[in-house]
């Protein structure tokens, strides 16, 4: 059997992952509200009868079908890291690299409070992965709003079997990813050997996205595109720290073709992926053939389960199902669904 690399896989936060946070900052934890279903306040969407309380706004805490997602609570809030293993065995998944939950949605500016959350939830993280004998691997939550912080956890990460650091395309008070206020902190994760991981969500807004009768038309995929767009060209004008691996997570590779055409390459006079030391995830049914015809090599896609989650991006077997693709040499099937992730993430 294969040993796959999942490299994009989530945990979803539990009142376990708030207990690092030290007493003089409890009053500021993550809260849970609840709804009976017959209590739920008619600005909320159906399903939305648990919710986090944090910094005054709400932020959803999802109950997840086990039938629909193919996990239990236990494999999903890391309550047993055997359980999880156990499921990776039955996919042929050697390494799971795991994403948040909440933080998809930045659910605060405060530095103290941002901080506060990444803080705890790293370690916590951290903790629960130790058990894995290295299978579980982390990306971690890096508080880029209050900088001396941002360092910090970006030495625990390195100390403590991270893989990468998380990032919005937006994040910080609206910034885009090629900010130089988040100079210090890429380059602290490059010399530490960290990717920089970007994986699609959603920037904090004065209203949350999900209350049903103030919608946004914003997606969680866009902010990706667009900070693939910004590195880019911070990568040519040689603004990104030297040997900076970069991801780019949960928004399928389709895009990557045109993004790269309208920055003056692709096709004739292409910029690899390589050249960049870009990494993208694909989706199993995208037309996976004429990415790599555009990119101009096979070395820089990776996949990912979604593991945790049950949305139109989730696809438990999706490691299989590229390896079984007709249209793909094994070559480059083997590279997208193991090779690929073992650069990206060093592991």
């Amino acid at each position: 059997m294969m040993s796959f690399i999942d490299s994009d896989t989530h945990v979803d936060e539990c009142d376990e992952t708030w207990s690092y946070i030290p007493p003089n900052q409890r009053h500021l934890a993550p809260h849970t509200i609840e709804f009976a279903d017959e209590e739920i306040p008619s600005y909320l969407p159906i399903g939305y009868h648990r919710l986090w309380y944090i910094d005054g706004r709400l932020a959803p805490r999802r109950r997840r079908s086990d039938e629909r997602t193919g996990t239990t609570l236990e494999t999903r809030e890391l309550k047993d890291v055997g359980a999880r293993m156990r499921d990776m065995d039955a996919l042929g998944v050697q390494t799971q690299v795991i994403y948040p939950t909440l933080f998809l949605h930045e659910p605060s500016l405060r530095p103290d409070i941002t901080a506060m959350l990444h803080k705890s939830y790293n370690r916590w993280l951290a903790d629960r992965c130790a058990h894995s004998k290295g299978r579980l691997r982390w990306v971690a939550m890096i508080p880029y709003i209050a900088p001396q912080e941002a360092l910090e956890e970006i030495q625990f990460a390195k100390d403590n079997g991270a893989v990468g650091i998380f990032k919005l395309g937006i994040d910080s008070g609206g910034r885009g990813a090629s900010d130089p206020f988040f100079f210090r902190a890429y380059q602290a994760a490059a010399e530490r050997d960290l990717a920089l991981c970007l994986h699609q969500g959603t920037a904090w807004a004065p209203v949350n996205k999900f209350l049903s009768p103030f919608t946004q038309s914003n997606s969680g995929e866009t902010p990706v595109y667009s900070a693939f767009a910004e590195l880019l060209r911070a990568r040519r004008d040689g603004q990104l720290p030297e040997g900076m691996r970069v991801g780019f997570i949960e928004a399928g590779s389709g895009w990557v073709p045109h993004v790269l055409g309208t920055n003056g390459f692709g096709a004739g006079g292409q910029m690899p992926l390589a050249e960049l030391d870009f990494y993208v995830t694909c989706d199993t049914s995208e037309d996976i053939p004429a990415v790599l015809e555009s990119v101009g090599e096979d070395r820089h896609l990776i996949v990912g389960t979604d593991y945790t989650h049950g949305d139109r991006y989730s696809v438990m077997n999706a490691h299989a199902t590229v390896l079984g693709r007709s249209d793909l040499e094994r070559v480059s099937a083997e590279r997208i669904t193991g090779d690929n992730a073992t650069s990206l993430y060093r592991i």
